[in-house]
């Protein structure tokens, strides 16, 4: 088990209720909204993914409402700033399917078939992040996307 399946596992709330029961639920909110926003609030500890447009501006606002409800000092959202959490080895090990390791400077490439420019320069940014004194630039031209070693 590596360093970081460790870290996730000491992080897993499976079937804990770490919250309280709701206080207070407006009836403004639908009914699907009310059943996520009081899981929430029993839950303690939780996220609700909603899709767009299904109204999670409102949910958080109750939940927060709640909690400031249950105590003066709950109800802010706060990040937990954690030091030394080690990376997930398939962020920086994976390889980039981009050829830039190969290429002296002056060097280009057409951008395949499949990939986007955006894709592109996400790759371009880590790889140059990764090895300072390389750059490289992108450029349209027509239809096509080449990308240079400058430096």
């Amino acid at each position: 088990m590596s360093e970081y399946d460790k870290w996730l596992q000491q992080k897993t709330q499976l079937g804990s209720m770490d919250g309280f029961e709701p206080l207070w639920m407006p009836d403004f909110l639908y009914d699907f909204q009310k059943h996520l926003v009081e899981w929430a609030i029993r839950k303690g500890r939780s996220a609700i993914f909603a899709d767009c447009g299904l109204g999670k501006t409102p949910m958080q606002l109750v939940y927060a409402a709640s909690e400031r409800r249950k105590s003066p000092l709950r109800g802010v959202v706060m990040f937990e700033i954690e030091k030394n959490v080690p990376l997930p080895a398939s962020l920086y090990l994976k390889k980039s399917p981009f050829p830039f390791d190969k290429m002296a400077v002056g060097d280009s490439f057409l951008l395949a078939e499949g990939y986007t420019r955006s894709i592109l320069s996400l790759h371009v940014r880590r790889y140059m992040s990764l090895h300072p004194e390389t750059k490289f630039i992108t450029r349209s031209i027509g239809e096509e996307i080449r990308c240079w070693r400058i430096r």
